[in-house]
């Protein structure tokens, strides 16, 4: 299991009401990774090797910390901003 890193994200500033597109880059994702913004859990649209894109929880104004895990229990983080 390789351990994922985040190399850009895109669409990474969006509504405290959620919904929105969030795109992670990077390599080590893989298809059933899963993703907390906030500690909330985000719906995956889609997973590949390298990229993971899902749809914004609700969460809070301000700068949410983004935590991605692999299937194999590996985690990155990254950030989100909530306005």
């Amino acid at each position: 299991n390789p351990n994922p890193i985040v190399t850009s994200t895109a669409l990474s500033v969006g509504t405290s009401a959620g919904g929105q597109l969030f795109l992670i880059s990077g390599q080590g994702f893989a298809q059933g990774s899963t993703v907390t913004i906030g500690g909330a859990a985000a719906t995956v649209q889609s997973a590949s090797a390298t990229s993971v894109l899902v749809r914004t929880p609700a969460g809070s104004p301000g700068v949410a910390p983004v935590v991605v895990t692999t299937p194999g229990g590996c985690t990155v983080n990254t950030t989100y901003t909530y306005t």
